[in-house]
């Protein structure tokens, strides 16, 4: 059954702007060390048994050496994917490259290419945490393109949305059909690319080609935890910190005089991650660091005055200290790394909404097991 769920996303992204404000007198300004923070339709493929998942980074298309005259051909055996994901009737001759989550297809005189991109959104999305979950893909893979245009959108009538854009792989027009398709709390997202002197010619087989594919939702959900399948690296400006996180999550970036906030949101507007980098000009030390964190903490992410409750304080392998809170308030519950470097404080935190903090779990985990300190 669709669980529908009320966005709450208006809420986080004005928590930026609540930080920064928080953080643009300086909470420290010079002034004496604080005392230490103390710790307190179209279904058909048999499902497989779970495997682990390696996601990998989208490929960035070849450009034609040659453009060929004609129409494609798709092959009368379908290519079934071998975790039973989906099925489907691919260019005949066309080159297959395949990983956990993902296949490709691509032309012999790279004139074209077919990529199928699978992921699990943990419940059926409504359309507008479909209409974020493009948005955030077109601003984090494809605007990454030289010249990137949207010409048109439509939802066809197997209700996926199809995206049309132009742009430029390597100074070379291309042609790009994308396709998102939700399903059961399963996405299933193909990029369609031609350049654009065969993109009339290839369209037809491209509709036919979706046309005949076949689904499994249900061994996605299996398979995957939310959004796990397509991630790309995140890499602070500065090369302090990198992590993985999701395509089809939304960024947005706040910046102050002292401070930098990027926080990424999912489609349903119910999960965030979001990086604190914060600079004042003065060494900090491990109890103003864990003042600054409660501080953060009980005058942002709440409601009310000492909303926020503490319920595990550790220090952690690394020499960072993580905080476990909840607000009762609020409704949301969260995780929160920090620690320092000479004059800079860092903080990682990774919360959502209680209605669905245990489905996103194990998505925080997958983040957090990619953070990485240079």
């Amino acid at each position: 059954m669709k669980r529908e769920m009320q966005s709450k996303g208006a809420r986080w992204l004005a928590l930026a702007i609540v930080l920064l404000s928080m953080m643009a007198c300086g909470l420290f300004g010079g002034a004496e060390e604080p005392t230490a923070v103390p710790s307190p339709a179209q279904p058909t493929v048999q499902p497989l048994v779970k495997p682990t998942t390696t996601p990998a980074p989208k490929p960035t298309p070849t450009p034609m050496e040659s453009a060929p005259q004609g129409q494609l051909v798709l092959q009368d055996v379908p290519y079934e994917q071998p975790r039973g994901y989906f099925s489907l009737n691919p260019p005949v001759d066309w080159v297959l490259d395949e990983g956990d989550t993902w296949a490709s297809w691509t032309a012999p005189d790279f004139s074209g290419a077919l990529y199928v991109y699978v992921d699990s959104t943990g419940y059926e999305l409504d359309q507008a945490a479909l209409d974020t979950l493009v948005e955030a893909n077109e601003t984090n893979y494809f605007g990454g393109f030289e010249d990137y245009q949207v010409l048109n959108r439509f939802t066809d009538e197997f209700g996926a949305m199809v995206v049309e854009q132009r742009m430029l792989a390597e100074g070379e027009p291309q042609a790009v059909v994308s396709i998102y398709f939700p399903i059961q709390g399963a996405i299933y997202m193909l990029d369609f690319w031609a350049s654009e002197p065969v993109a009339d010619a290839y369209r037809p087989a491209f509709d036919q080609l979706w046309e005949d594919t076949l689904v499994d939702p249900e061994a996605v959900v299996g398979d995957l935890d939310p959004y796990v399948g397509q991630l790309y690296t995140y890499v602070d400006d500065e090369e302090l910190f990198s992590f993985s996180v999701p395509y089809t999550w939304l960024v947005t970036r706040e910046v102050g005089e002292v401070a930098v906030i990027d926080t990424f949101a999912s489609p349903d507007g119910l999960a965030f991650v979001q990086s604190i980098k914060y600079d004042e000009g003065i060494q900090i030390t491990k109890s103003m660091a864990g003042q600054l964190a409660l501080e953060l903490l009980r005058n942002a992410y709440t409601t009310g005055a000492g909303d926020i409750k503490i319920t595990d304080d550790s220090i952690m392998p690394d020499g960072s200290e993580r905080l476990t809170w909840t607000s009762k308030a609020g409704g949301y519950s969260g995780l929160s790394f920090f620690e320092t470097r000479g004059t800079t404080f860092l903080m990682l935190t990774l919360f959502a909404d209680d209605s669905v903090y245990e489905l996103y779990l194990p998505t925080f985990d997958t983040i957090l097991s990619t953070y990485d300190i240079p």
